[in-house]
C-alpha cells in the first residue's frame, strides 16, 4: 500500500500498521478501490486483513479471486 505521506525510512511492516489503523476506521458508506491487483490471493498475505475493512471494496485486477466474491 501506498499513500502519500509515507515517510521513506519506514518500512513496508511500519507503512501497513499505520495505514490498516486508518483503513479499519472506514465505514460502510466508504468505497476502497485498489487498482491493478494482479496477484493470487494465496501471494498476498494482506489480502485477508483488507477483507474484514467494514468499508466497501472494489478490486481490479486479472487474477482469479471467485472463492473471495461475494455473489448476489
Amino acid at each position: 500500500m501506498d499513500f502519500i505521506d509515507n515517510p521513506p525510512e519506514s518500512t513496508d511492516q511500519e507503512r501497513f500498521q499505520r495505514h490498516n489503523r486508518f483503513l479499519r476506521s472506514l465505514k460502510s458508506d466508504t468505497l476502497l478501490i485498489i487498482d491493478n491487483f494482479n496477484v493470487t490471493a494465496t501471494q498476498d498475505s494482506f489480502l485477508s486483513v483488507v477483507l474484514k475493512y467494514r468499508c466497501q471494496i472494489l478490486f481490479t485486477t486479472r487474477s482469479k479471486l471467485d472463492e473471495y466474491c461475494k455473489k448476489k
